[in-house]
């Protein structure tokens, strides 16, 4: 199999799944002012955003099963936003989570694996994933969850059959009207904009928000160092701000600068509670090894007709 990398002279070419979302379509553009090929994948037939007119876009669903590695030999890179991308739809639509998430990872790393020319792969992961210091997978909500295992899936494909695979671990992205209408700092600003109330969650931890320029500007970074990797290669690309802060702060520095008296209220949101794992009582084997091997044999040799 030939590693893929763009032809002298040639500007990359990408295909960008999920391409209509609010970052598809944003970063869509941004690469294809840079000069960057850009063709497009989504399930949805219904352009709700505007993307590059010369862009070409395969309306297809990646989670369904079907060999698209033909496909994948004609690109240089695979950038991977197509799935569930929020905890609240992961908590509702678990199946469906589990399944955009994880197979359609899945479906793209075969596809490249089968690849005649294989391009490299970044897909799009989440601050939700938690990892120790020595990179173990620690707990977390389902759609962290589907997202660390989409990126061990990357890891494992890129250490097993010589691929190039980055997880860029994305923060919260705000900054364009053009997102999902629930997202909070788009809410806030808003509510406060109308002087309507601000309503804020009790005890929610802090957030890391990036603005959607920034997290462009992260993703082709990556893009650009993943041209000059050779297999085998996994990585890892922070696109974060740095910065945490509580939604009551967020709140009330959106209030501050829309200069607006919106007042502030809180309500209670629904948690979700880790159970304790409980340790059911194992037994203490009755039969060594030594002896088992010996049963298995006679056993064997009895079925051979005593031989």
């Amino acid at each position: 199999m030939k590693r893929s990398s763009p032809s002298s002279g040639n500007p990359p070419r990408i295909l960008l799944t999920g391409c209509y979302g609010s970052l598809g379509s944003v970063l869509a553009a941004r690469l294809t002012e840079l000069g960057w090929r850009v063709d497009g994948m989504d399930r949805s037939r219904a352009r709700t955003r505007a993307l590059p007119s010369k862009m070409r876009v395969f309306h297809r669903d990646i989670a369904a099963r079907g060999d698209l590695s033909t496909m994948m030999s004609q690109y240089d890179g695979i950038v991977h936003l197509a799935g569930c991308s929020r905890v609240g739809d992961a908590r509702r639509h678990p199946y469906e989570a589990i399944r955009t998430n994880i197979l359609g990872t899945a479906a793209v790393l075969e596809s490249v694996r089968k690849a005649e020319r294989r391009p490299w792969i970044l897909l799009a992961s989440s601050l939700e994933v938690r990892t120790a210091a020595d990179g173990a997978y620690g707990f977390t909500n389902l759609y962290g969850m589907t997202k660390g295992v989409a990126e061990l899936l990357g890891r494992r494909y890129a250490s097993d059959y010589g691929l190039v695979v980055a997880a860029a671990r994305i923060a919260g992205i705000y900054g364009s009207l053009d997102d999902y209408p629930d997202k909070v700092p788009l809410v806030f600003a808003l509510h406060a904009l109308d002087g309507r109330p601000l309503k804020v969650a009790k005890g929610a931890r802090l957030m890391d928000y990036i603005h959607i320029d920034d997290a462009c500007r992260a993703l082709i970074g990556g893009m650009r160092q993943l041209q000059k990797l050779k297999p085998p290669a996994f990585c890892i690309l922070q696109v974060r701000s740095g910065t945490k802060i509580s939604l009551d702060r967020l709140a009330r520095m959106v209030r501050d600068k829309a200069g607006a008296k919106a007042p502030i209220s809180s309500f209670v949101a629904p948690s979700e509670k880790d159970i304790a794992i409980i340790r059911l009582e194992g037994i203490s084997p009755a039969t060594d090894l030594s002896a088992g091997l010996d049963q298995m044999l006679a056993t064997l040799r009895n079925a051979r007709g005593g031989c």
